[in-house]
């Protein structure tokens, strides 16, 4: 069992914001957000905001201090080996901004800013998808303050985390949902060869579907989340910071979502009707699809998913009529002068949108219309006639002063963040000493007292924490740290100290950067195997009896080491003994176990397994790693499966520390990234998924209602499978996909994994089919490219 912390008590939740653009920023405080997230011009998950330069950074984190607000930054992509210098860059410069938190996924980002950062706390992002006790407990072990719970979690299971932990808990409680969990959606990457793992997903959930004869829908589209109702419930569950998500949305719709919550959060715990009803209407003018409590009071939520409308924004109906330079339309709702519109022009196409100028009714113009009257309104595109309209924005988000508030305070925006080292000043050898630390180095610095003056203890303080145009960094001095008597230097001679401190602490830090940079830009030759030694290769099936009868047909290759991978919970199989004895066996843990009777049971059936002598598990999650030292798995063989997401060397060597034996790259990994890991990486500990499906979604909400099981992508068009198991379903490209090793030279040496957790079918012939892909590489008939084969934004 998990060790239980003591119960905090609730209390007020930090209410944390989204900014992609400087007005949205400072509109965002301006409305009452506690903190703000944004991201970098590189490494964030949204990357089609416009972003800020490492100038605005500084500028942002400066003013949100000042105004005793925090600000995080994400950088929450996965990251290519041949980017690891780039990061290590972007580290170094937001260590002298020092924001109050990145929000990280990748587990080699997190290595490399531990190296290069320690003194900035690490959020764990959502990306990790940490969603049980187990990956809260990890993230606490490896240091990260705070995790950003997945999105499918009920309030229940939350209360469980909470209960077993003491890390801060962070959650979405407003915005757009995605129908994949975050962090385990391969759609964007491999249809269209855009990673949403990588800020650039171009939201294949929101397109349009082909189910049988029906018409095409968007079977995938996701109400969007809004927790206002359930608020006081979240609370009581111990939520340490309330998340608003919106990085591509306008500034007056952050500003009126984040008055909204702030009215919610401040009233509790007397949220009245009032106080309610005065939240509606604000929330009502920052338009959205239509509202959901998401999961919390459900793991299925009936009606989530599948709404009428992919867009966000609300319906406005569709075109009637339309000219050169004009559209007629009868709105659903009140339409305004000042109102942003969308218009879907082209199928499969993103929206074109605009403001509305001017609306005529009768030849006449008006400032706005009621809902049901016909009104033309001009356009400068053109517009086909039954085109969906959707109102972006509403004009009545900008509330009177509030333009007027956010360009001032853009205009205070001016001095730039500068980091504080702690400096630590002694007396000694008739002079004095002052130590800072700089990650794991101590930067000391010695000056004689000259005798020439005497400088008060509090005005020395003050003169060493002062700021100067030539340094990018600060120190800051405990007052109460300092020496009683007065220093016997000038005032200045101790500015000129304080200048030389600065520059060895800049020094440092550009050495160790310089140092990781270096070491991570030169090829490095690992060890090979030993000569002779052959890799091995993971055979994962979908079922202790499919394993059963494959083996039953193997003839494989003398010398070479195959490790039988079933399902966890198939170890109660009565076929399961005898594998045992016939070969060697190990278990694929589950990828998702959400409810707290579920994690026993995945708990009890790992202890099961060891007892029965398993020595070999596949981990798909961070919270793997503790769920087997909780079950007492010490020596035990590891293999890290793709959904880690490894893409680097150092989210490879991080797993590796985590408990990994051998790590599986991302299926999101491409030719070059693939070479760059074989440069720096002993082939003894790496693998490369050989045959499998593509999980393109993986979701805990309802499927498409599909009789078949079968479903087509309209634009372009690709026919899919769609399969519910353990209360996931999961959308599968339907074609295999299968690396030819003989035409890939280093994957020779490289564990192989072969997945066929969704072949299903017994056919003893198709089973034969399986077992010749493993002995010669013998491909199906139908089959996809290889992720390798594929370069990847």
């Amino acid at each position: 069992m998990l060790k239980t912390p003591d119960k905090p008590s609730p209390r007020k939740p930090e209410l944390l914001a989204p900014a992609g653009r400087m007005e949205t920023f400072a509109a965002a405080i301006d409305a009452g957000a506690d903190a703000v997230y944004v991201g970098a011009h590189r490494f964030n998950a949204r990357l089609r905001a416009p972003n800020f330069s490492l100038d605005e950074l500084s500028r942002m984190t400066a003013y949100a201090h000042g105004q005793g607000r925090k600000l995080y930054i994400t950088v929450n992509t996965l990251v290519k080996e041949s980017e690891l210098p780039d990061l290590a860059q972007l580290l170094d410069e937001l260590r002298r901004i020092r924001p109050d938190a990145l929000i990280v996924q990748d587990l080699g980002t997190y290595r490399m800013a531990r190296t290069l950062c320690p003194e900035i706390p690490l959020h764990a992002s959502t990306q990790m998808a940490i969603h049980t006790p187990d990956g809260a407990a990890q993230a606490r072990r490896m240091g990260f303050e705070r995790v950003i719970l997945a999105r499918e979690l009920t309030l229940e299971e939350i209360r469980a985390i909470r209960a077993a932990s003491d890390i801060e808990l962070e959650t979405f409680v407003h915005g757009a949902l995605c129908y994949s969990i975050s962090g385990q959606c391969l759609f964007s990457s491999r249809i269209h060869g855009k990673s949403a793992n990588r800020g650039r997903c171009l939201q294949p959930c929101r397109r349009l579907f082909e189910q049988a004869a029906e018409d095409p829908s968007a079977a995938y589209s996701m109400r969007d989340l809004a927790a206002a109702p359930i608020l006081e419930r979240l609370i009581a569950a111990g939520i340490r910071s309330f998340k608003i998500e919106g990085r591509l949305k306008p500034a007056e719709t952050i500003a009126q979502t984040v008055r909204a919550y702030r009215l919610l959060i401040d009233a509790w715990p007397r949220i009245t009707r009032e106080v309610i009803e005065e939240a509606r209407e604000l929330l009502d003018t920052a338009v959205a699809r239509e509202a959901s409590t998401g999961y919390f009071l459900a793991p299925s939520p009936v009606g989530i998913v599948g709404g009428q409308d992919a867009q966000s924004g609300r319906p406005m109906g569709t075109v009637e009529a339309a000219g050169k330079d004009w559209f007629a339309i009868t709105p659903l709702a009140m339409i305004k002068v000042g109102d942003r519109i969308r218009i879907q022009v082209e199928t499969g196409k993103p929206p074109k949108a605009f403001i509305v100028r001017d609306i005529r009714k009768d030849g006449r113009s008006i400032k706005r219309s009621a809902p049901g009257k016909r009104v033309e309104i001009p356009v400068a595109f053109a517009v086909p006639q039954g085109a969906a309209v959707v109102k972006a924005a509403d004009t009545d988000a900008i509330r009177k002063g509030d333009v007027k508030r956010v360009e001032k305070a853009l205009a205070a925006m001016t001095e730039p963040s500068r980091a504080a080292f702690p400096a630590r000043l002694k007396e000694a050898g008739g002079g004095m000493v002052v130590e800072v630390s700089v990650g794991t180095e101590t930067v000391r610095v010695r000056h004689p007292f000259t005798r020439r003056d005497e400088v008060p203890p509090q005005q020395a303080a003050a003169i060493l924490s002062e700021t100067t145009e030539q340094s990018t960094i600060r120190l800051t001095v405990n007052q109460k740290e300092m020496p009683q008597g007065p220093l016997a230097v000038t005032a200045a001679e101790l500015a000129a100290y304080r200048d030389t401190i600065l520059k060895r602490v800049e020094r440092t830090l550009d050495t160790q950067r310089d140092a990781v940079i270096e070491a991570n830009a030169a090829p490095e030759v690992q060890p090979m195997r030993e000569s002779g030694q052959l890799a091995r290769r993971w055979i994962i099936t979908a079922s202790a009896g499919q394993a059963a009868e494959m083996l039953r047909t193997a003839l494989f290759e003398e010398g070479r080491r195959n490790l039988w991978l079933i399902p966890l919970k198939d170890i109660e199989h009565p076929a399961f003994d005898a594998l045992l004895k016939s070969a060697d066996m190990g278990v694929v843990l589950p990828t998702f176990y959400y409810a707290p009777e579920e994690r026993e049971s995945v708990l009890r059936q790992l202890k099961r397994a060891q007892e029965l002598g398993v020595r070999a598990v596949a981990v798909s999650n961070p919270g793997h790693f503790h769920l087997l030292r909780t079950a007492g798995m010490r020596k035990t063989t590891v293999l890290s499966l793709p959904g880690i997401g490894c893409l680097n060397s150092s989210c490879h060597a991080q797993v590796v520390e985590l408990g990994a034996d051998t790590v599986a790259a991302s299926l999101e990994c491409d030719a070059d990234t693939w070479a760059g890991l074989r440069r720096r990486i002993d082939p003894a500990h790496l693998a490369v998924l050989a045959y499998g499906h593509a999980p393109l979604f993986q979701s805990r909400a309802p499927g498409p209602h599909t009789t078949t099981g079968d479903i087509i992508l309209a634009e372009p068009r690709k026919n899919l499978s769609v399969v519910t198991r353990d209360g996931i379903t999961t959308t599968l490209e339907s074609a295999p996909f299968m690396l030819e090793a003989h035409r890939l030279a280093d994957t020779a040496d490289v564990d192989m994994v072969y997945d066929f957790t969704w072949s299903q079918d017994e056919d003893a012939e198709y089973l034969g089919e399986l077992v010749a892909i493993i002995e010669q590489g013998r491909q199906l008939p139908t089959h996809t490219v290889h992720p390798l084969e594929r370069p990847l934004e």
